[in-house]
C-alpha cells in the first residue's frame, strides 16, 4: 500500500469539525493523518527535539505546498465544485475588504506580534499580508503592514486563497506550537481504534449550547477567529486588551453582515454579532471569568467547561437578547445559563 493510500485511510478515521481553526490556509484533511503519522513515528510534539526529528525525517512526506517531494495529494476538485463556485465568488468581492482591516487593526496594534492568542502567521499567510520597516519623522522605525501586490487573496476551492495555492512556492510548515494545537483537537475527537479515549465526554456541552459557531475553515473568518482567540487568552490584569479586541470583533462582525447579500447568511451571522455584544457588554461592567471564556469557547468550537460550582451557571447571563431580524437589542425574559439556552 502507497503512503497516499495509508494517509487517505487514516484521514477517514479522524473526525475533525469542519469549522475548528486550521493551522495553516492550505491545510486539508489528509495533512491531519500525516501529522498523526508522524507524532506516532517521533513523538508528541511538546518537545522541539520531537518537532525537529519529524521535519527531518524525508520519509516524512506532506505535500505541496509544504515540501517538494514527490507525494501527490488527491485533488480537491469534486462534484460539488460547480455548486460552490457562486459562494466563492461572491466572498472573493469581499475577502480583500477583509484583508484590509486584518492590516488596518496589525498596524493600530503595534505591538501585535506579542499579542497573546492571535496567530499573526496565519493571518498573514490567509490574506497575503507583508511588513516593511519605516522611519517616523522622530527617526523611530516603525512596521508598516500592507497587502502583497503579488498576492492578492482570493478563493480557488472555497477555501484556500489563491496567494497559497498549489502552484505556489515551497512553504514552511505551521510552527510546532500550531501544530500541537491541530494534533490536539484532532486526537480528541479520534475514535478508540485511532487513539486513547481518555478525555471522552469533555466535549459533551458543545453540542447542546445554541451559541453561533464560527466556521474557522473560511478564509474570510480567520481574522475575526483571531480577534476572538486573543481575547479568550486575556485575563483580568489584561482586561483593557480584551475590550479593545472584542469591540474590534464587534465592527468586523458588522462589517461582514453589510457585505452579506443572503438574508439567511446575515441572519445567522447577526446572532454571532449578538453573541460577541453581550461579550463586549459583559467585559466592560464584570471580570474575565469562566462564564465568559465559555461564551468564547463555544463560539470558537472549544470544549465548555463545567462551572467549579454546580450552582454557578455555565455561560454568563443578561437581559437581553439580540435580534435576528433586524439586529436591534430587545429586552427578554428570563436568563440563560447552565441550561444552555439562548432566548
Amino acid at each position: 500500500m502507497s503512503p497516499i493510500e495509508k494517509y487517505q485511510r487514516l484521514s477517514k478515521l479522524l473526525s475533525v469539525n469542519a469549522r475548528a481553526s486550521l493551522p495553516h490556509p492550505s491545510w486539508k484533511p489528509i495533512h491531519d493523518a500525516i501529522l498523526v503519522s508522524a507524532i506516532a513515528k517521533h513523538g508528541w510534539i511538546d518537545k522541539e527535539s520531537h518537532i525537529g526529528a519529524i521535519i527531518g525525517d524525508e520519509d516524512i512526506q506532506w505535500g505541496k505546498p509544504f515540501d517538494k517531494g514527490d507525494l501527490v495529494l488527491p485533488s480537491t476538485t469534486d462534484t460539488n465544485k460547480s455548486s460552490t463556485s457562486s459562494s466563492s465568488d461572491v466572498e472573493n468581492d469581499k475577502l480583500e475588504e477583509v484583508a484590509l482591516r486584518a492590516v488596518d487593526f496589525l498596524n493600530e496594534q503595534t505591538d501585535c506580534k506579542d499579542l497573546k492568542g492571535f496567530n499573526l502567521n496565519l493571518v498573514l499567510k490567509s490574506y497575503g499580508i507583508v511588513s516593511r520597516t519605516v522611519v517616523d519623522e522622530d527617526g523611530q522605525a516603525e512596521t508598516d503592514w500592507h497587502l502583497d501586490p503579488d498576492s492578492k487573496p482570493t478563493i480557488i476551492d472555497g477555501s484556500t486563497p489563491s496567494s497559497i495555492s498549489d502552484d505556489e512556492s515551497y512553504q514552511e510548515l505551521p510552527t510546532r506550537k500550531d501544530l500541537l494545537k491541530r494534533a490536539k483537537i484532532v486526537l480528541s475527537k479520534c475514535p478508540e481504534s485511532v487513539v486513547s479515549s481518555s478525555n471522552a465526554g469533555n466535549n459533551k456541552e458543545t453540542d447542546t449550547h445554541q451559541f453561533y459557531v464560527l466556521d474557522q475553515s473560511k478564509i474570510s473568518n480567520v481574522f475575526l477567529a483571531e480577534l476572538l482567540r486573543a481575547t479568550f487568552k486575556q485575563n483580568q490584569k489584561t482586561i483593557k486588551m480584551a475590550r479593545k479586541l472584542l469591540s474590534s470583533a464587534l465592527q468586523e462582525t458588522q462589517h461582514r453582515m453589510r457585505s452579506m447579500t443572503s438574508a439567511s447568511e446575515r441572519a445567522e451571522f447577526s446572532r454571532l454579532r449578538g453573541h460577541i455584544a453581550l461579550l463586549d457588554r459583559a467585559v466592560k461592567t464584570k471580570q474575565i471569568n469562566r462564564p465568559v471564556k465559555n461564551v468564547l469557547r463555544a463560539i470558537l468550537g472549544m470544549p465548555i467547561l463545567p462551572p467549579a460550582n454546580p450552582k454557578d451557571e455555565t455561560f454568563i447571563s443578561d437581559n437581553y437578547s439580540f435580534s435576528a431580524i433586524n439586529g436591534e437589542l430587545c429586552s427578554v425574559r428570563g436568563k440563560y445559563g447552565k441550561r444552555n439556552r439562548m432566548r
